[in-house]
């Protein structure tokens, strides 16, 4: 994409405009002499621009009063804009006043050469960060054929340039991280909507394309811990936005007896932590945050351009306040082409084009223009941020390990937050156990841990899943039997040669485990002779007569080949490394018990033998933990022995209950499973996006409240429920991804 950097500098009291484009030796030089943009001032003080008087239109153009110099038609029109009250036409006649009076010397040079013609083009808009020309929405410029960035003879994404010295960015390889901070409670209702974009992103979370963490309710303080811990590429904020007294912009954060207000320094330093120059790119969603709304004569200094100024090189930001359909079309096709690899201006330009097409009337709407992509001058339009290649590696192992599931996983944020910390150096608990009464149907056990070893395995660790079991483990034996199957088969989904798992020594004698591993090490012998070497071995253990009690033993031999699994890891690349560790994932151990064993006292069943196992470093050793994540019934079956052990409260095991969610939680995580389509071949519903209506969330929500908050819910009942919902007009139902590629396709896009 060729960047057209237009520079704006103020002339007494006029601006000047310079477009320049870079040579074949990278200097700049200029596309057109440079030329003048009038200012006239409002009433309110506020300096507006107008063409240079010497080209204004003609008295017949329907926009020529607006270019004219008399500022009352002209604030009536920013002001019905502001109001989202819209006249016919007035989106067009704003788009094209902003045109005459920045670009219609520039684009009369570029209609001009056919260099220009179908080249994707940036233009980069260039002026001070405290300019009064932040406050308008030039995303919305107008040539009088057709809205600028969506023409159909040039592909045209515009970006606002801030002047920094950091310099370009490393692509990041691997699985980006992705850190979303909440400035108040999700059920709070004007953050809402900021929670619902959010959720648009969950998408890439679920699939693999990046590994996301939130903070609700968070406060400065927060988000700095979070930075300093989960070190983000990204970070969306979602917050609400206030203007200081001075103009700049601020977001509102939890404080002591409220919301405080924090400013562009404060941010910066609090995404900082102490990882350098702190994320790649910011995101907010915040009134207001990319400037001042169309009629504010106050807000000079865009929080967003200030960021960038500060050091953060790209940062996302809206003009005012966005109608989902837009933000849903334009965040959803924005971070979509960043994660296939496209680079940030490009990937910009496709979603701004979608949530053009999501307008019903381009003319009128005013939401496909809002959003503002800020740029270090320093960013290069064509380079990618993403190499898309690690992270398409770690999907297929994970596709391998079978731990994605569509649809996207929602709710249980408490056990995600506390089981995501388990590996870390400083965390006093190593064992979470996930527990519920009765026979927990219904409330996603299983799916838990696998989300748990999806995202352990995004963050360099390697699971270690324990079912679910056909035939679940019932003694000893059988139970380390699972563990070893379960590391080989990690190692073996990775594509590393199988190891021989030293707990073999319980049941072979040493002649026998030497002739076994000298048989694995040959390299004569193929992969898979060697796999089914150990596998034979693993079978013979398992037919062993006799009862194997003594589990210290046992342990002994597991943890070594545990940490043989992550020292093996390491050489698999990214994410893997130093920091890796096996994390053990056992589903429903009540189940792991037969109903002999209670009566037999002499004889040690998986459950026992497990919870024997476990101590303050997990199933590891003391500098080398390996976290274990349990999940069971308390009742049900053997579930009185889970029971007894959690009561013994030692302070390295956590227990939380996996009951129905919260109302909020529901609420929230419903809606976002609905905001994205997948395909279930039992209900042809699942394919179809639902959004509340304007004005009816109310409704809307009332009618998701009767859905029983119970993660299985999704799939027996909330469609149902959307569909009432559709039905009484309170939501709309589109299909996203059918209406994209038939706009792409007619557009070129594809």
């Amino acid at each position: 994409m060729l960047r057209i950097r237009i520079e704006v500098s103020e002339v007494g009291n006029a601006w000047q405009v310079s477009p320049n484009v870079r040579d074949g030796t990278g200097q700049w030089v200029p596309v057109v002499t440079p030329y003048p943009m009038d200012r006239v001032v409002a009433p309110d003080g506020r300096s507006l621009p107008r063409p240079d008087p010497a080209r204004l239109p003609q008295p017949a153009d329907a926009h020529a009063v607006l270019c004219s110099g008399d500022t009352e038609p002209l604030t009536q029109l920013l002001g019905r804009l502001a109001r989202r009250d819209p006249e016919a036409g007035d989106m067009q006649l704003y788009g094209r006043w902003l045109f005459e009076s920045l670009l219609a010397p520039l684009w009369q040079a570029i209609d001009a050469d056919a260099a220009y013609v179908n080249a994707p083009l940036e233009l980069a808009l260039s002026w001070s960060p405290t300019s009064p020309l932040n406050r308008l929405t030039w995303e919305a410029m107008h040539d009088g054929r057709a809205p600028v960035v969506s023409h159909p003879q040039h592909v045209v994404a515009i970006t606002r340039l801030i002047s920094s010295d950091h310099p370009q960015p490393a692509a990041i390889a691997g699985m980006p991280r992705v850190l979303f901070a909440i400035g108040a409670p999700l059920a709070d209702p004007t953050i809402r909507p900021g929670a619902m974009y959010m959720g648009l992103l969950k998408a890439l979370d679920a699939s693999g394309r990046c590994r996301s963490k939130a903070i609700v309710n968070a406060s400065l303080e927060d988000l700095d811990a979070a930075c300093r811990r989960f070190v983000p590429h990204v970070v969306h904020i979602v917050a609400h936005g206030e203007l200081a007294e001075d103009g700049r912009g601020t977001v509102l954060l939890r404080g002591e007896g409220g919301e405080w207000p924090a400013d562009a320094a404060a941010l910066y330093r609090a995404l900082r932590g102490d990882q350098g120059d702190g994320p790649i790119a910011v995101v907010i969603s915040a009134c207001n945050s990319g400037g001042g709304a169309i009629d504010d004569p106050t807000d000079i200094g865009p929080l967003a351009a200030q960021l960038v100024a500060a050091g953060i090189p790209i940062v996302s930001a809206v003009a005012g306040e966005i109608g989902e359909r837009a933000c849903r079309y334009y965040t959803r096709r924005l971070a979509e082409s960043l994660h296939a690899g496209q680079p940030i201006v490009e990937a910009a330009a496709h979603g701004r084009r979608a949530a053009m097409m999501a307008a019903a009337t381009p003319a009128t709407d005013v939401d496909w223009a809002l959003p503002a992509l800020f740029l270090s001058e320093q960013i290069d339009p064509a380079r990618p941020l993403i190499d898309r290649v690690g992270a398409e590696r770690v999907v297929g192992l994970g596709d391998r390990l079978t731990l994605r599931r569509q649809p996207i996983f929602v709710g249980r944020q408490d056990i995600l937050d506390v089981t995501d910390n388990l590996v870390d150096d400083g965390s006093e608990v190593r064992v979470v156990a996930t527990v519920f009464d009765k026979g927990g149907e219904g409330y996603g056990a299983t799916r838990l841990l696998r989300e748990i070893g999806w995202r352990v395995l995004r963050d360099g660790h390697v699971p270690i899943v324990l079912g679910p079991f056909s035939t679940p483990p019932h003694t000893l034996r059988a139970l380390v039997v699972s563990i070893c199957t379960a590391a080989l088969t990690a190692v073996e989904k990775m594509g590393l040669r199988v190891f021989v798992p030293s707990a073999l020594r319980l049941a072979l004698a040493a002649p026998m485990m030497a002739e076994l591993r000298a048989e694995v090490s040959d390299k004569t012998v193929s992969d898979s002779e060697a796999n089914a070497a150990v596998r034979q071995a693993l079978r013979l253990f398992a037919e062993a007569v006799g009862p194997l009690d003594d589990a210290a033993a046992a342990r002994g031999f597991l943890v070594d080949d545990l940490l043989e699994v992550a020292t093996m890891a390491k050489s698999w690349g990214n994410p893997f490394g130093e920091h890796t560790r096996p994390v053990v994932l056992c589903d429903n151990v009540h189940e792991w018990a037969e109903p002999s064993t209670f009566a037999a006292l002499d004889r040690l069943s998986a459950l026992t033998g497990l919870l024997s196992m476990l101590d303050g470093s997990g199933l590891g050793g003391q500098d080398k933990p390996v976290p274990v994540v349990l999940s069971g019934s308390l009742t049900a079956a053997a579930g009185p022995t889970l029971r007894s052990w959690l009561q013994a409260a030692n302070p390295w095991v956590r227990s939380m209950s996996l009951g129905d969610m919260s109302a909020d939680e529901a609420l929230v995580g419903f809606q976002w499973v609905l905001l994205h389509p997948w395909v279930s071949p039992d209900n042809p519903d699942t394919a179809f996006t639902y959004t509340p209506n304007p004005g009816q969330r109310a409704a809307w929500e009332t009618v998701l409240g009767g859905v029983p908050r119970r993660p299985d819910s999704v799939k027996e009942m909330l469609y149902a429920m959307a569909n009432v919902g559709h039905n009484l007009q309170f939501a709309a139902r589109n299909n996203d991804e059918t209406e994209w590629r038939s706009y792409a396709s007619a557009n070129g896009l594809e």
